[in-house]
């Protein structure tokens, strides 16, 4: 579910975050027109905002401000909750509707309803209007993450815009179904978890992520059923798919197919790319006192 950035979606023909601020500014009364007038304030509630994009893809967090955005905080939150009421932040409507009814990128599973300030707006203020802090997400993610401090550049959430396997279409690589076999039982347990070959640093943000989010309690069915559908669909071939070679590359081909992000997807990479995954799931398939769900 490669997410079209903001430059896709708002900032086109050269706008910028700065014209689509300068537009608010220009439009406000009251206190939040007293505070951007002035030259000082101004200056660095534009830079606040420009640095969040240079801070993110450097260092994949945002310093709090020096600048006390204390007195504007109320009049910044209830701009961006009545933002359909002003032409000047239509652009935050257009950006709820280009993402609607798209996969969820923090769970991958719901449907994008609303926006979630990445970095919140009680704390960062600054950042209420801004379009590279406002994530298309489900209701459920929103209300999940809400206020969750993001504590260091490991200790964070994906971000869509910004992290480099969204940004090119490899979100599924992310996510790892570990299997677990209890062979006296001829039970087995799956564990979602970041893929063991992600580098320390991303691998850190997705078991954060996965954690933050209950990933696993969330999407568990919908993984054990997708498990079942690859033991299932080997099964059916087996006098075909009658050894672990035959089987892998089998399974390889099908996930050729796989272009979208899916958790049938994820399952089935968790199962290629990973041998002791993958002689569990071959266990598990030629022994049929192991149970499965209907195909």
């Amino acid at each position: 579910m490669k997410i079209k950035p903001p430059t896709e979606v708002v900032l086109l023909n050269g706008i910028t975050i700065r014209n689509l601020l300068e537009s608010v500014k220009n439009n406000r009364r009251g206190r939040l027109k007293s505070f951007l007038n002035d030259a000082n304030n101004w200056q660095e509630f534009i830079s606040d905002n420009e640095r969040l994009i240079s801070e993110f893809e450097q260092s994949h967090d945002y310093s709090a401000s020096v600048t006390n955005y204390s007195m504007i905080k109320k009049p910044l939150i209830t701009l961006y909750n009545s933002s359909k009421k002003y032409v000047e932040c239509k652009y935050i409507a257009v950006m709820r509707d280009s993402y609607k009814n798209i996969k969820c990128p923090y769970c991958g599973q719901g449907v994008c309803s609303t926006l979630d300030h990445y970095f919140d707006k009680d704390t960062f203020c600054e950042l209420s209007l801004n379009v590279w802090n406002l994530v298309p997400s489900c209701g459920d993610c929103n209300f999940k993450k809400l206020n969750k401090r993001i504590n260091s550049s490991t200790e964070r959430f994906l971000h869509p815009f910004f992290d480099e396997h969204f940004k090119n279409g490899l979100e599924m690589e992310l996510y790892f179904v570990k299997i677990e076999l209890f062979s006296n039982s001829n039970a087995y347990i799956l564990n979602l978890q970041a893929h063991p070959d992600l580098d320390d640093n991303i691998k850190s943000v997705v078991n954060w992520h996965v954690r933050k989010m209950e990933m696993g309690i969330r999407n568990g069915l919908i993984i054990r059923e997708d498990f079942s559908y690859w033991v299932n669909k080997v099964r059916k071939r087996i006098t075909r798919l009658n050894n672990e070679h035959s089987v892998l590359s089998f399974l390889r081909e099908e996930y050729e197919d796989e272009n979208k992000f899916s958790w049938r997807g994820v399952v089935l990479n968790s199962i290629i790319s990973n041998n002791e995954n993958f002689m569990a799931t071959y266990s598990i398939i030629t022994d049929l006192n192991y149970l499965t769900s209907p195909a």
